[in-house]
């Protein structure tokens, strides 16, 4: 998953140095810490579909939103396959 900073300043300078196959894990790590989730958690909704894998873009707020909002779905008892049904239908 790349993340695009829309909107939210360059990080230019925080991904000078880094390797471009760390892309997808940094994207990943962003978004956990952004929304205040684990990595896990993000990881096991990019596995389940609920956001993009690595071929695709998800600007970093809405990624944030979506995780947040999937997060507090689960902890209300929803598995993220049941809320990914639900959002199919």
């Amino acid at each position: 998953m790349r993340v695009l900073a829309s909107r939210l300043g360059s990080n230019e300078g925080e991904c000078r140095g880094r390797r471009q196959g760390a892309e997808v894990s940094d994207g990943i790590q962003e978004v956990a810490k952004r929304a205040n989730v684990p990595e896990d958690f993000v990881r096991a909704l990019v596995a389940a579909g609920a956001l993009p894998g690595e071929e695709s873009e998800l600007e970093l707020a809405g990624a944030v939103r979506r995780v947040r909002l999937l997060r507090s779905w689960t902890a209300a008892g929803l598995s993220v396959e049941t809320i990914l049904t639900w959002s199919a239908s």
